[in-house]
């Protein structure tokens, strides 16, 4: 699949660092440009195509955007147990532990306290605006 290197970089920012994801983005993304009979993978189709996958201009997925949002609207950012997140999201918590937590943690949107898990303090603004288009909630 001839791509484009902006393309390239959309897809490597968009795989959590995990080869087996990249892979699969890439085939997701040959399958767009196979659809829509073109020559190479560019990087609006890269982007249409993982927004059609529920993947964001961050790289997070859809269920990564919840949990998220979750916690700013249930405790404005503060520490929520990993039960409870569970069950606000309607996830296993195991699946949040392995899945989901390394990225977020890693990347700084999230962190583990002894109360729960809670949004990092640098991310916290920029969460707020995405999901609320305000700094502070009411």
């Amino acid at each position: 699949l001839p791509i484009d290197h902006d393309a390239a970089q959309r897809i490597a920012k968009s795989a959590r660092g995990t080869p087996r994801i990249a892979k699969k983005l890439l085939r997701r993304i040959r399958d767009f440009v196979q659809v829509n009979r073109l020559e190479k993978a560019d990087d609006q189709l890269t982007k249409q195509a993982l927004s059609f996958l529920g993947i964001d201009e961050d790289g997070l997925s859809t269920i990564d955007n919840l949990i998220l949002k979750k916690i700013i609207e249930h405790t404005h950012g503060s520490p929520l147990g990993l039960e409870t997140l569970a069950s606000l999201i309607g996830e296993d918590k195991q699946t949040i532990e392995t899945v989901y937590e390394p990225f977020l943690l890693q990347q700084g949107y999230l962190e583990k306290t002894p109360r729960g898990r809670q949004i990092g303090y640098k991310k916290l603004p920029f969460l707020k605006r995405k999901y609320f288009g305000q700094e502070i909630l009411l």
